[in-house]
């Protein structure tokens, strides 16, 4: 018996399946290539470079290299998922050899590093110093957030874990925590330089409030009182012309006005002498209780317990003197203006209920005051 044959149904098939061939070897043929070879490059060269301590040296760089392959990485996927003949890889392809490129560079840089890493040491060991000095200088009187001292202090222990690493011949580990060291107590000088020239954008304002009021006291012939907080002074003026500067101690958190009850700070603002008090009526020695808070200080409570910024069950505060009992040496009231007690018996002998008190951060610029660059 004869099988019969379906000639037909084979030469279709095989046309069929030479025609898948020829298409699959076209598409093998025509498609762009995965570029396995940079890829595998890139890979290697950041392992050199981790073997040449790039990444403890150069923290910041080889972490660039990290983030670069990993982009290509997520590039390359995202081309796998495309129809063959749409797939483009020239883009990872130049992300690799990027790669190759600068992880060389890197570990020629690392290299020197580890070379020459105790003059380096000795020389970063100098330029943080002088950082924390400037620093301690300026920021060490003046009430930053306590984040920023947090930041701060955080930073020169590792100066200090440095230093002890460095006395002890560990350079690779005093390299390290110098690193740290010097990131992050540039960080808390940054923000705490921003803090302050921030506080001071309000300059052109104190020094109206002060003209306008000594002005007002040369005009009347009467006497003015003007309280400036980073000269940490109370100035009695008479017909406008200075009589006497005293020293004055105010709320620990003096920078910035006064907020709410309980934030030890000391308002800024113009004000006015509402009742003298005499040894017996406080128990600051003497002291002029001042109008805090005026109109405007209730205002910008209101705002704050309107806008979220302060709880609504804060307290506005109050009883603001200029007192005496002073001469501590440091800023320690709830946020009145402290004298010495033979200061504050001439205050008192001059002025009386009505005198105007004005209060402001500083009768000086920034510049003048500090170098901040």
């Amino acid at each position: 018996m004869r099988i019969k044959y379906n000639y037909t149904f084979i030469y279709i098939a095989s046309g069929l399946f030479f025609l898948i061939l020829c298409l699959a070897l076209i598409l093998t043929c025509f498609s762009p290539k995965p570029p396995y070879t940079s890829i595998a490059g890139a890979r290697e060269a950041i392992a050199a470079s981790r073997y040449k301590k790039t990444n403890k040296y150069l923290p910041a760089e080889y972490a660039r290299l990290i983030e670069t392959y990993d982009s290509a990485m997520i590039k390359w996927k995202c081309e796998n998922e495309k129809f063959l003949l749409k797939r483009n890889y020239a883009e990872i392809k130049n992300m690799a050899d990027t790669i190759i490129v600068s992880a060389e560079a890197l570990s020629k840089k690392a290299v020197t590093i580890g070379n020459n890493l105790d003059s380096l040491l000795r020389n970063e060991f100098k330029t943080i110093e002088e950082h924390i000095s400037r620093y301690d200088t300026i920021f060490s009187i003046i009430p930053v957030p306590a984040e920023l001292t947090e930041k701060y202090t955080r930073g020169k222990l590792f100066y200090l874990e440095g230093r002890s690493a460095f006395v002890n011949n560990e350079l690779s580990r005093a390299f390290e925590k110098l690193q740290q060291a010097s990131k992050i107590c540039r960080e808390a000088t940054s923000k705490a330089k921003e803090y302050l020239v921030s506080y001071f954008d309000q300059y052109d304002n104190w020094v109206k409030l002060v003209d306008d009021a000594l002005k007002t006291s040369a005009r009347r012939k009467n006497y003015v009182i003007i309280v400036d907080k980073f000269a940490r002074n109370c100035q009695v003026y008479f017909s406008g012309k200075l009589k006497y500067t005293f020293e004055a101690e105010l709320g620990p958190r003096w920078i910035g006005d006064k907020r709410h009850k309980g934030d030890n700070a000391t308002p800024e603002g113009k004000y006015q002498v509402i009742k003298k008090l005499g040894p017996k009526q406080t128990k600051y020695y003497k002291a002029l209780l001042i109008n805090y808070p005026n109109e405007e200080d209730r205002k910008r409570f209101s705002d704050e317990i309107q806008n979220g910024s302060l709880p609504v069950n804060s307290d506005i505060g109050g009883l603001i003197e200029i007192h005496g009992d002073g001469g501590k040496g440091f800023h320690w009231t709830n946020g009145c203006i402290a004298l010495k007690n033979r200061n504050m018996d001439n205050v008192f002998r001059m002025v009386s209920v009505g005198t105007p008190v004005v209060i402001v951060g500083s009768t000086k610029k920034l510049t003048e005051l500090f170098n901040l660059e």
